[in-house]
C-alpha cells in the first residue's frame, strides 16, 4: 500500500485518500509466516517503476512507465520493522538485496522516496517521507525471490516518484558541473489537496501545489507533481541560493511583461532556462487539470497559451527574453527561428561557461555587483575574475544573440560622445537620437543651437532595458550647469528600500517602462549660442532598474 515513512520512527501511517498498491507475489499468498527465520542468505530482486504523465505544449497526452532511479530500497522484517538489508535501485529501476533473517520470518520490500545519496527526498507537510511497499513475503520458503516488482501509479503516489526523478535529474546535472560533487540535500513537500503553491523556500524545501481545496478555490484542479518544467524551475532557485547569488524581490510576474524589475527578470529567466537545460527541452509547460495553463518555448518563442512571444519577450527586463538568450548560448540547435537570426545559432557554448559565470562571477565580492541581473551575466561573460576562464569570448555571436532580444548591451553609434568636445549635434524639432548607457560610467553629450529668449524642452523618452536617466543642461562654455532633472514624473517609490508587499505580492519599485524614469527640462536661455546636454544614469536609480539601458533624446521648441 502507499505509505508514509516517518523519519526516526518505526511506525507507519496510511495517507488518507491514496489508492492501495497491491502486489501479489507467487508463493507468498499475502500472509506472513509465524515460523522462525532460516538464518540463511536470501535474495530478493525486482524492478521499481512509476507511472509518468507525458505532455506536449497543450498539456498531458498520455502515460508511460519510467524507472525509479537511485532510490533507497530496503528489506524490512514485518514483525518489528527491522531493516535487514538496504541498497538502491539502479538507473533502470532494478534492485537485488541479500539478507539473513534470524528473527520471525516474513519480510517486505520498501522503496523510499529518497535518493541513496540523500540529495533528494519527498515528504508530506508533516515531515513524513513517502514510500511504497510490497505485501509480506514468507522468506522461509525459498533462497531467492525474483520479479518482486513495484509500480507507483498515477492513482496513488506516482506523482511523488516523478518529483523525486525530476529533482534527482537536476541534482545529477549539478553534480556533473561540479566535477562529481553532489549538491546539498533538497526536500520536496507535497500532499494531495495542498494549495500552498509551488515555490522554493530558504529552508531548502520546494513546496509543490497539490490540487487545492475549497479553502483555496483558485487552486482547485491545479497540481504540479507531474509538471516537470515547474519542478526543475524551482530547483534552479535552490541552486542560485547555494552556488550563486539572487537578489530578486519576488512577487507577481508575467511572461509578456518587459518592464519587470531587472532582478526579478533575471531570477525567473534563470529558473526557466535552468529547467530547460536540465531536461534538454526548450518547452515549458505548467498544467491545470490536464491542459496547459502556461506553455511557452524558449527556442522559438511560441506559446500555446499566450500567443507568440516574439514581440514582447524583449529587453533585459523580461524573463522569457533572459531565458531565450541563455538557451541560445547553451544549445547547439542550428535552426533558430527568431526574426533577426533565422537559420543561425550564433553561440553554442554549452553549460560550462554559463555555469562559470553563475557560480564564480556572481559570488565575486570585489566585482562591484550590487543587484544581480542579466547585465551582470553579460559583464562576467567577458571579464570574469576568479572564473575558470576570464573571458568566454564569442563577442560577435553574443552581440547577435542579445540584439535579437533587443538588449541594449553595446555602445551606441554616437560614441565617442563622453566629453563636451565630442558632443554630437541635435537638431531642434528634428529626429530623436537613440543612445545606450553602455558601458558602465558612460555619459552622453549632445549640443544644440539655441536662440535667446526662446523656450526649449529637452526630454529622454522611450526608455528600455531598465534605463534610468539623469539629464543636465550646460551653458555655452560647456561647464556652467543651468538646470537638471532626474525624473519627469513624480516617482515616490524611487528608493533603495522599494520592495514587494508581502500581502498583495505587488512591488513598490517603479516599473522599467518607457516613461516612469525618464527626464525632462524646460528652460529659456537669455542669450543665443551652442548649449550642451549631458545624460547619464541616475545617481538615485532604484535597485529594480539597470545599470545600462537605452533612451531617445529629443529637443523641441514651440
Amino acid at each position: 500500500m502507499s505509505l508514509l515513512w516517518k523519519m526516526g520512527r518505526r511506525s507507519f501511517i496510511a495517507l488518507t485518500g491514496f489508492a492501495i498498491l497491491v502486489l501479489f507475489l507467487a508463493g507468498c499468498g499475502g500472509k506472513s509466516s509465524k515460523a522462525a527465520g532460516s538464518g540463511r542468505a536470501v535474495t530478493i530482486a525486482g524492478t521499481v517503476q512509476y507511472e509518468d504523465k507525458t505532455y506536449d505544449s497543450a498539456g498531458f497526452n498520455g502515460t508511460a512507465l519510467k524507472p525509479v532511479r537511485k532510490a533507497v530500497v530496503e528489506v524490512v522484517r514485518n514483525t518489528d520493522g527491522a531493516v535487514l538489508a538496504s541498497g538502491s535501485t539502479d538507473p533502470n529501476g532494478g534492485y537485488s538485496l541479500t539478507f539473513t533473517n534470524t528473527g520471525t520470518s516474513g519480510v517486505y520490500v520498501r522503496v523510499r522516496a529518497q535518493t541513496a545519496d540523500n540529495t533528494v527526498s519527498v515528504n508530506n507537510f508533516s515531515g513524513a517521507l513517502y514510500a511504497i511497499t510490497t505485501l509480506v513475503i514468507d522468506d522461509s520458503m525459498a533462497d531467492s525471490f525474483s520479479g518482486v516488482n513495484l509500480t507507483a501509479t498515477t492513482a496513488d503516489v506516482g506523482g511523488v516518484f516523478n518529483i523525486l526523478d525530476v529533482l534527482f535529474s537536476a541534482a545529477e546535472f549539478i553534480t556533473t558541473l561540479n566535477g562529481g560533487t553532489p549538491p546539498p540535500p533538497i526536500t520536496g513537500l507535497w500532499e494531495s489537496g495542498n494549495c500552498d503553491g509551488t515555490y522554493f523556500n530558504s529552508d531548502d524545501t520546494i513546496h509543490i501545489l497539490g490540487g487545492g481545496s475549497s479553502a483555496c478555490p483558485d487552486s482547485l484542479g491545479d497540481t504540479d507533481e507531474y509538471d516537470d518544467s515547474v519542478l526543475a524551475h524551482e530547483y534552479g532557485h535552490f541552486i542560485s541560493a547555494h552556488y550563486s547569488r539572487d537578489n530578486s524581490p519576488g512577487g507577481i510576474h508575467y511572461l509578456n511583461d518587459n518592464t519587470q524589475d531587472i532582478r526579478l527578470s533575471w531570477s525567473e529567466g534563470w529558473g526557466n532556462f535552468f529547467s530547460s537545460a536540465v531536461r534538454n527541452d526548450p518547452l515549458y509547460v505548467d498544467t491545470k487539470g490536464s491542459v496547459a495553463n502556461i506553455s511557452f518555448n524558449i527556442e522559438d518563442l511560441s506559446s500555446s497559451t499566450s500567443g507568440s512571444l516574439e514581440t514582447v519577450a524583449i529587453y533585459t527586463t523580461n524573463e522569457i527574453s533572459v531565458a531565450a538568450v541563455l538557451w541560445d548560448i547553451f544549445d547547439t540547435t542550428p535552426a533558430e527561428v527568431y526574426t533577426n537570426t533565422a537559420g543561425t545559432d550564433a553561440v553554442s557554448a554549452g553549460m560550462g561557461p554559463i555555469w562559470d559565470v553563475i557560480a564564480n562571477y556572481f559570488r565575486c565580492k570585489t566585482c562591484g555587483i550590487s543587484n544581480v541581473s542579466f547585465e551582470d551575466f553579460w559583464d562576467g561573460w567577458f571579464n570574469c575574475p576568479g572564473c575558470t576562464t576570464t573571458n568566454h569570448g564569442s563577442q560577435a555571436g553574443m552581440d547577435t544573440v542579445v540584439a535579437d532580444r533587443k538588449m541594449a548591451l553595446t555602445a551606441d553609434g554616437f560614441e565617442p560622445d563622453d566629453t563636451v568636445a565630442n558632443a554630437k549635434p541635435v537638431m531642434v524639432n528634428g529626429p530623436t537620437q537613440t543612445h545606450t548607457l553602455y558601458p558602465a560610467t558612460d555619459v552622453d553629450y549632445v549640443s544644440f543651437v539655441a536662440t535667446g529668449g526662446a523656450q526649449y524642452t529637452i526630454t529622454t523618452e522611450a526608455l528600455t532595458n531598465g534605463a534610468d536617466t539623469f539629464l543636465e543642461v550646460f551653458g555655452t562654455d560647456g561647464t556652467t550647469l543651468i538646470t537638471s532633472n532626474d525624473d519627469a514624473t513624480s516617482v515616490s517609490t524611487k528608493t533603495s528600500t522599494c520592495s514587494v508587499n508581502p500581502t498583495t505580492q505587488v512591488s513598490t519599485c517603479p516599473p522599467n517602462d518607457a516613461t516612469t524614469l525618464s527626464s525632462k527640462v524646460v528652460f529659456t536661455p537669455t542669450a543665443g549660442g551652442t548649449y550642451y546636454v549631458r545624460v547619464k544614469r541616475s545617481p538615485t536609480a532604484p535597485p529594480s532598474a539597470g545599470a545600462y539601458g537605452s533612451y531617445d533624446l529629443k529637443i523641441t521648441s514651440p
